[in-house]
């Protein structure tokens, strides 16, 4: 929608930016602009994981300008600019009337945040209720969805019954291979869960996976260890031994019945491997103790701990140093994009010799391109995973990927020979 603006400013009588604000030349959904670069970063990255377009913009910049080149539905600001700060840049906006929202996020105490809130409003901006830093993908993904903004535009999120879905068995859980990069074996896979609707074909999970504090959340983990315990006897039976990763929240693996699920299922098994549970960076500094507890009993039953999308929180050194975990998972929004952004590189390159200096295995998620996995493999990660190897398949066509492996691999030692 075009809108044209006025000559002046009704609130301040400040001369108006002239700037035509056209939906339709959208470039990216969210901008961030904050002045620390790793901050900066990860903030983009979380949004890119929730389904938006979004970039981020250095405040040394000309920020009014390239906010209006890039006319994005949402502004992530920081408070401190550098040289600039965002009572400044929010008297811009309102002058230039602005029609986007604007989410204030700040280490700053939540006095500052609500004196400048109300600044924005008073220029006659659309401010969405501050966050706090650290933030976390929850919290952005909850701004999100107050600002009405749908993630996505290709896949839009439709909300399905859960129950309803465990019931009528549209539930699957499908397997992407991590490959071992040494030796470009598979030797383990992740658990990944999909609903089949008779009618809409394959859903998003953003569609249907409801709060890890719901009966429905703890439900559909019980359906997926039991599946995934019922799968791995399958492939087992057909030669195939290998390490399985499934995904679960903090608040699932607290309660006494998430440990009750692996005992009835999985540790039932015969000659098992050990399990390998993936639990979201976001998650784990929610509350660290618990965390450390639960990782900590799950060990007890040879179960090991993997830090999911790491790089998309905000967790310190000091606090992994005190979590029993085996596996550092980089986010793919770091991996997607590597071999042609130094900043990405130099990401890769430090989440590698992180888990070395930890003792931990490395995985980078998201792998798309053979330049890509050339950066993972130089930094020194040990497993890779992502569409460039295999995209999630249902058990039996991952069982058919298996088995032309395994022919190829016997086609190819018959050559040595």
């Amino acid at each position: 929608m075009v809108n044209p603006l006025d000559p002046y400013a009704a609130s301040t009588g400040d001369p108006v930016t002239t700037v035509i604000w056209d939906e339709s030349r959208r470039l990216n959904e969210v901008v961030v602009i904050d002045d620390d670069a790793p901050v900066r970063d990860t903030i983009v990255a979380m949004v890119k994981r929730l389904g938006h377009s979004t970039a981020g913009i250095d405040p040394a910049e000309d920020i009014l300008t390239v906010v209006a080149s890039i006319n994005p539905a949402v502004i992530v600001l920081d408070l401190s600019l550098g040289r600039r700060d965002a009572v400044q840049v929010l008297k811009d906006l309102g002058n230039a009337r602005y029609p986007g929202r604007i989410l204030l996020a700040s280490g700053r105490d939540a006095e500052t945040l609500a004196r400048v809130q109300a600044i924005g409003l008073r220029h006659g901006l659309q401010m969405l209720a501050p966050l706090n830093k650290p933030v976390t993908s929850r919290d952005i993904a909850a701004s999100l969805r107050g600002a009405q903004l749908q993630a996505s535009a290709e896949r839009p999120v439709v909300l399905f019954d859960l129950s309803e879905a465990l019931k009528k068995g549209w539930l699957e859980v499908w397997y992407q291979p991590k490959i071992t990069l040494q030796s470009r074996t598979m030797g383990a896979a992740e658990a990944l869960i999909r609903l089949r609707h008779p009618q809409m074909g394959i859903i998003p999970p953003a569609s249907f996976i409801p709060s890890s504090t719901t009966d429905a959340y703890e439900a559909m983990t019980a359906f997926v260890i039991e599946t995934v315990a019922r799968d791995w006897a399958v492939l087992k039976s057909h030669g195939w031994r290998l390490t399985m990763s499934i995904n679960a929240s903090i608040k699932m693996i607290e309660k006494p019945s998430f440990v009750e699920m692996i005992r009835e299922s999985w540790l039932r098994l015969p000659d098992r491997p050990r399990l390998i549970v993936e639990v979201t960076e976001d998650d784990l500094i929610v509350d660290m103790q618990t965390a450390e507890e639960m990782a900590t009993q799950l060990q007890l039953y040879d179960i090991d701990i993997s830090i999911d999308d790491f790089g998309s929180g905000y967790s310190s050194f000091a606090s992994l140093r005190d979590l029993p975990f085996s596996e550092l998972k980089l986010d793919k929004g770091f991996v997607l994009g590597c071999s042609t952004d130094p900043k990405l590189r130099a990401f890769v390159e430090t989440t590698a010799a992180l888990a070395r200096q930890f003792n931990v295995r490395s995985v980078a998620e998201g792998i798309e391109t053979a330049e890509d996995l050339s950066v993972v493999e130089a930094a020194g990660f040990d497993v890779g995973q992502g569409y460039y190897f295999a995209r999630p398949k249902p058990i039996g066509e991952f069982l058919d990927m298996l088995g032309k492996l395994k022919e190829r691999q016997h086609r190819k030692t018959a050559g040595a020979a």
